[in-house]
This record gives C-alpha cells, sequence and structure tokens, in this order.
C-alpha cells in the first residue's frame, strides 16, 4: 500500500505538472492535495482487510 501511496501521489503530481501549472501557490497546494488524496485511497484499501480481519465484515 505504500507503494501505491507513492505511486499515486506521484502521478497526480506529474499531471499538475503535465497541464502547465507554474504559478508557486498553485503548485504547493497541487502538492498538498496529491499528497491527501493518495493518502486517503491508501487508507481506505489497508481499512478493507483490517474490517474483515476485526470482524467488522463477514
Amino acid at each position: 500500500m505504500l507503494a501505491l501511496g507513492a505511486h499515486l501521489a506521484h502521478g497526480l503530481w506529474s499531471v499538475v505538472n503535465d497541464l502547465g501549472a507554474t504559478g508557486q501557490r498553485v503548485r504547493q497546494v497541487c502538492l498538498v492535495l496529491s499528497g491527501a488524496i493518495a493518502l486517503v485511497i491508501m487508507v481506505a484499501n489497508i481499512a478493507i482487510p483490517v474490517a474483515v480481519q476485526i470482524g467488522v465484515v463477514s
């Protein structure tokens, strides 16, 4: 999952660069957003097997 999170964060950041975001503030906001989106997806993917293991989902 860590590899997936790093891959997603890098991919989202690359999209911002490829689309031509050149402003310092825009780049900083997009960097934070790409990390946050990747973190949410990573935590959600980790939560599925954990929920099965602890018995929340049968």
